[in-house]
């Protein structure tokens, strides 16, 4: 998807969110093939950044630690102060707000503390 809208991008101004995950910087025992697919995600996210620096064109990579989803339901992994939903997009609304020139590169958002 990224390649299909980038060269309109390029001709000034666009925003490439990536949700990558916290799998995608460490690798935990039984998800191996997730974490690799997220670090391979990793290396497009910071691949682009290079790549497109100068253009005009912010890429951000959102790193969120366990958050409830399907996912993490269905394998039985839910557990008191996990992420929400609505904390990892409120961490994307961040990046996308900002002013030109600025640029959220990473965001990485941990577990609640209770």
């Amino acid at each position: 998807m990224t390649m299909k809208v980038l060269p309109r991008m390029t001709h000034g101004a666009g925003h490439i969110v990536n949700m990558v995950s916290m799998l995608g910087m460490i690798i935990e025992p039984g998800w191996v093939a997730y974490s690799a697919s997220k670090h391979a995600l990793r290396v497009l996210t910071e691949g682009l950044r290079a790549e497109l620096r100068g253009t005009g064109v912010k890429v951000t990579g959102i790193y969120p630690g366990a958050v409830r989803t399907r996912l993490l339901e269905s394998v039985g992994r839910l557990r008191p102060g996990i992420l929400e939903p609505k904390d990892v997009a409120e961490a994307v609304v961040h990046a996308l707000k900002q002013p030109y020139g600025v640029e959220v590169g990473d965001v990485t958002i941990l577990l609640k503390r209770a």
